[in-house]
């Protein structure tokens, strides 16, 4: 890869950002938004901290809600 070609793919981290976020769901880009947020509901009471109190659940909530906020705000869900 050229230095052009690697200085182009460095402006396109967001996207990877954005499917970093669906992976860390466990979805595909192309799931309904109804569907996205039964999963994100499934995954929060399955990992939330109160429910299993230990500190890789906390980080797991906190990775499953930064990924949800940031697909709802690529996708423009409220």
């Amino acid at each position: 890869m050229s230095p052009d070609e690697e200085y182009f793919e460095d402006l396109w981290l967001p996207n990877s950002e954005l499917e970093d976020a669906y992976q860390v769901l466990g979805v595909d880009s192309n799931i309904s938004d109804e569907d996205l947020k039964k999963i994100y509901r499934q995954l929060a009471k399955k990992y939330h901290p109160d429910k299993l109190p230990n500190e890789t659940n906390k980080l797991k909530m906190v990775k499953i809600n930064s990924a949800y906020s940031l697909i709802k705000k690529a996708r423009n869900i409220k």
